[in-house]
C-alpha cells in the first residue's frame, strides 16, 4: 500500500500524541494498530490520515486533549516528528519491523479503570509499556 506524505505525517503525529512517553516499542505498537485499522477498512476510511483523524478514535486528536496542541504545533522539522516519521515508515512498509501487537486494532492504557466497554471480557494480545492491546474486537 502506498501512503502519501500527509498520511505518514498525520500518523507520526498520532503516534507522538498517543505514545510520546512510551519506549520506542510502545510507539511502534501504536503505529501497528493504525496500520491494522487502515488495512481492515472499517475504521474511518481508505487512508492512514482518515483512520487517525476519525472522530473519537485517537484521543490525541480530540478537542480539549492537551496532546492535540502539542502535535499540532510541532514544526515539520521538529526532531521528535522526524523520528516518528521514520518509525511510521518502517512500520507501514515493514522494513525491519515486526508486528508487535499480533494484529491488534485496539488498545487502551493498561491502568484504565474501568476498562473500555469493548475490552471487557476480551483477551489481551500483549501489553507494551503502558498500553494493553487487543485483536478481534468487532
Amino acid at each position: 500500500m502506498i501512503h502519501t506524505k500527509f498520511d505518514i505525517e498525520v500518523t507520526a503525529r498520532t503516534v507522538i500524541g498517543e505514545a510520546r512517553g512510551e519506549p520506542i516499542e510502545g510507539q511502534e505498537a501504536v503505529a501497528w494498530v493504525i496500520r491494522h485499522r487502515a488495512i481492515a477498512g472499517r475504521f474511518g476510511g481508505p487512508t492512514l490520515a482518515h483512520v487517525c483523524l476519525r472522530k473519537a478514535q485517537f484521543s490525541s486528536w480530540n478537542d480539549g486533549d492537551p496532546n492535540r496542541e502539542v502535535i499540532g504545533d510541532m514544526g515539520s522539522h521538529h526532531v521528535a516528528l522526524m523520528q516518528a516519521i521514520a518509525l511510521v515508515e518502517r512500520v507501514m512498509y515493514s522494513h525491519m519491523s515486526f508486528d508487535l501487537v499480533g494484529g491488534s486494532c485496539h488498545y487502551h492504557h493498561k491502568d484504565m479503570d474501568p476498562k473500555p466497554g469493548w475490552a471487557i471480557g476480551k483477551p489481551q494480545v500483549t501489553t507494551i509499556g503502558n498500553h494493553a492491546f487487543y485483536a478481534n474486537i468487532s
